[in-house]
């Protein structure tokens, strides 16, 4: 009777693994990552395939100035507005419903006159990211920009992060901003987009034909970015906070622990079914 039960039990943790691996849309991940180095501003996550009509590192040059936790190595200087890393069209965020953002910025201009931004990162219409009116903004497939409050940026390298999680309430999600480290402010709830269509308010990626950018749209408008940039990062899912301070610290994108969800199922359910087979067992 024993064999039988626990048969079943792993038959039963099987299947619910594989169903839960079948529905999956993606793989939680490190989607984008741009250490920078070499003369090259590559990402180099190798999830994607890179965009063979990209356009490159435009105009922007590389500087041996970098944040002291990453050590030697280089960065990407921008100071006008045609200056601009073009990675083309990558999917990035498709079915997600959650993202972090991590860079380290050096900002040059930062308090601008007007509602001005300067996005250090872009993929148009899907996740814009930067600096307006001297404050980190994110936004999401066009909602409301996620702005923080009360930042003061001097021309120092600081590591700033973005977490995204659509689940953080009833509406369009919430956004936790992140400065060296630690979180800045409070989380800033999103009310979504109306206006978005299939985007079901802001809340899930879909797919577009923008390019990837560094430093500005890809239209190469006003949203200029001017300052030093190294150590960009994007995942398609939430980090937690000791996750961002390791980032701070300098430990490397890829090296940030994510957890299988598949597995940890695998695990708790398979406790549970031996939990209950011991039970049965002393019975």
């Amino acid at each position: 009777m024993l064999k039988k039960n626990l048969a079943a039990s792993l038959v039963f943790v099987a299947c619910v693994s594989l169903a839960g691996i079948a529905q999956a849309t993606f793989h939680p991940q490190l989607v984008f990552y741009v250490p920078i180095g070499g003369n090259a501003a590559e990402d180099v996550a190798g999830v994607m395939t890179a965009d063979p009509t990209a356009g490159g590192v435009i105009n922007a040059f590389f500087s041996n100035d970098t944040p002291d936790p990453l050590g030697a190595g280089q960065s990407l200087d921008f100071a006008a507005p045609d200056q601009v890393v073009d990675f083309g069209n990558l999917p990035l965020l498709e079915g997600a419903e959650a993202s972090t953002v991590s860079m380290w910025v050096k900002a040059f201009t930062v308090v601008p006159d007007g509602n001005r931004r300067h996005y250090t990162l872009s993929k148009d219409g899907i996740l814009e990211y930067g600096l307006r009116n001297g404050e980190i903004t994110n936004r999401i497939n066009n909602a409301d920009h996620a702005q923080s409050t009360g930042l003061v940026l001097e021309e120092t390298w600081t590591h700033l992060a973005s977490v995204f999680d659509a689940t953080g309430d009833g509406g369009g999600g919430t956004t936790q901003h992140y400065v060296d480290g630690v979180p800045f402010g409070d989380a800033i709830l999103l009310g979504g987009n109306p206006d978005a269509g299939d985007n079901e308010g802001g809340l899930v990626y879909v797919a577009n034909d923008n390019s990837v950018t560094l430093a500005n749209r890809s239209e190469g408008d006003d949203k200029d970015f001017n300052g030093l940039i190294d150590d960009i990062a994007i995942w398609n899912l939430a980090l937690t906070d000791d996750n961002i301070a390791e980032l701070f610290a300098g430990v490397s994108p890829p090296d940030i622990v994510i957890p299988e969800p598949s597995t940890l199922v695998l695990v708790i359910l398979g406790f549970i079914g031996l939990l209950g087979v011991r039970r049965r067992r002393k019975a």
